[in-house]
């Protein structure tokens, strides 16, 4: 059961703080061609462009579509397709410089909007079936940082970003991406699962996964909505969550809190965010605290790869990533029904925004620890390929057992490894060769025997397993890229 999911963890790779940076610059450079347009989805944007552009809403829709049907039909040459994409884009940047036609210059400027789309789609399959897990975290966190930090340099009202500026910024962005999509491997990828593998999907975990994934970007989404109708409150929001992520990189690295359980106060963060903005339609002097809130919980919504990566180690489906991406574009969808109608009953819309805060921070806090659990159940010091992705590691066992007032059987450890993994009774069932009743039969008995009552506190028996495979302090090799061999 283990040998696949062994084989593809031996594929993913650990890329070095620069390369990461390059890597993020898709992030910035698709916020700035489609936000520093005339016209975005919902407001005029900051930056005023030679040209006239017109509605992009196709434009994006193309994008999302035609990059999930690559995913899912060319998986394996999506490296290549990043490469070309961005490639031209970068040589199509020079047409900017030239004293072309203003429909010239229209065309060029769409053609970046659609490949800053299409890239989109492929930076969350790179991230979930290629990056290691704490590889991701550092691009998630770090690397985000920086992009939003130049997104919020350009989105600021304190003054104005003139063209060429932000003409020097597209080309640099579009240059360190491609110089990223040529150091990243063009055939390593994963194998993805078939029926003759003998894998079990828990179903529960990846429903709860994938709605997190789209509802944490819809806040995002409805929180940069809020901040375009406060003065300087795109640069504010985009501060807040630069800060915010350096914070969590900080908390995580510096004090070994998990970066995960740190999400579950963003998004406690949110939903007071929320709760603020309604409040701030009738106190305008809190707008730049809902601002800075709607940023500190925005994190969340940036957290969507590496939901896909948790579940692509469990279950490595070829439909992980283009499911996420269909989930966000819907996501895009929705914002833009909710803006139509209610565009002119702001209180109605704000209250909708904060009943779906609240059910985001409820989703999360349930998620929490198996997401938590799943990033640390292997010792992250050791050599990945010599850790299956199915072992319990030699700590787990022992850590239920110092907790056990009789000693735990091989069938009760694994009915405790996997239901800390997210599965249900008749996933476990399934996975073992049990009846569903025989499992809730030893799932009783272990409970009775570390005297516990819920799968809470479960999860605190496992913290403790998690400080005894605690990494050491080892500093990362200084190679431009390592690959598991």
């Amino acid at each position: 059961m283990g040998k696949l999911l062994a084989e593809n963890e031996a594929k993913r790779l650990h890329f070095p703080p620069p390369l990461l940076l390059c890597f993020a610059m898709l992030m910035a450079w698709q916020t700035g061609v489609i936000r520093f347009s005339n016209e975005t989805f919902s407001l005029d944007g900051g930056t005023s462009l030679p040209i006239s552009v017109g509605d992009l809403t196709f434009i994006v829709a193309a994008g999302y579509i035609l990059s999930i049907i690559w995913m899912i039909f060319l998986p394996r040459l999506i490296v290549w397709a990043q490469r070309l994409t961005v490639g031209a884009a970068l040589l199509s940047t020079a047409a900017f410089y030239l004293p072309l036609s203003h429909e010239t210059l229209q065309i060029i400027f769409y053609f970046h909007v659609f490949c800053s789309i299409f890239l989109l789609g492929f930076e969350n399959a790179v991230i979930t079936y290629l990056f290691r897990e704490q590889t991701a975290m550092w691009f998630i966190t770090l690397a985000y940082a920086l992009a939003m930090l130049i997104t919020a340099v350009l989105q600021n009202d304190a003054f104005s970003i003139p063209f060429p500026v932000f003409r020097i910024f597209m080309v640099l962005a579009t240059a360190l991406q491609l110089f990223f999509y040529c150091r990243l491997p063009s055939k390593v990828w994963p194998r993805y699962s078939t029926k003759k593998d003998d894998l079990i999907c828990p179903r529960y975990f990846f429903i709860g996964l994938f709605a997190l994934g789209a509802i944490g970007f819809l806040m995002s989404l409805f929180g940069i909505t809020i901040a375009e109708t406060i003065p300087n409150g795109e640069s504010f929001f985009y501060g807040a969550l630069s800060v915010g992520l350096i914070l969590v990189f900080v908390l995580w690295k510096g004090l070994g809190i998990p970066a995960l359980r740190i999400g579950s106060v963003s998004v406690v963060i949110s939903a007071l965010g929320f709760m603020l903005a309604l409040l701030s339609l009738y106190v305008p002097s809190l707008s730049l605290l809902v601002c800075f809130a709607l940023g500190c919980g925005g994190i969340v919504g940036l957290f969507v790869p590496f939901f896909c990566l948790t579940l692509a180690k469990i279950y490595p489906s070829r439909f992980i990533s283009p499911i996420m991406v269909a989930l966000c574009f819907g996501a895009i969808l929705l914002h833009g029904t909710l803006l139509e109608a209610f565009r002119d009953k702001v209180q109605i819309m704000y209250a909708s925004y904060l009943v779906i805060a609240v059910g985001l921070a409820l989703l999360y806090l349930a998620l929490e620890p198996y997401l938590t659990y799943s990033y640390r159940e292997k010792p992250q010091d050791e050599p990945d390929d010599k850790v299956s992705p199915e072992d319990t590691s030699s700590a787990m066992p022992e850590v239920l057992q110092s907790h056990a007032s009789e000693r735990l059987t091989a069938q009760e450890l694994r009915v405790a490894e996997l239901s800390l993994r997210g599965f249900s009774y008749t996933e476990i069932a399934k996975a073992l060769g049990l009846a569903p009743n025989t499992v809730k039969w030893y799932q009783k008995s272990l409970y009775s025997k570390l005297q516990i009552n819920s799968k809470r506190e479960l999860f605190a028996i496992a913290e403790k397993y998690s400080a005894a495979t605690k990494p050491s302090e080892k500093p990362e090799p200084k190679r431009l890229l390592l690959r598991r061999q």
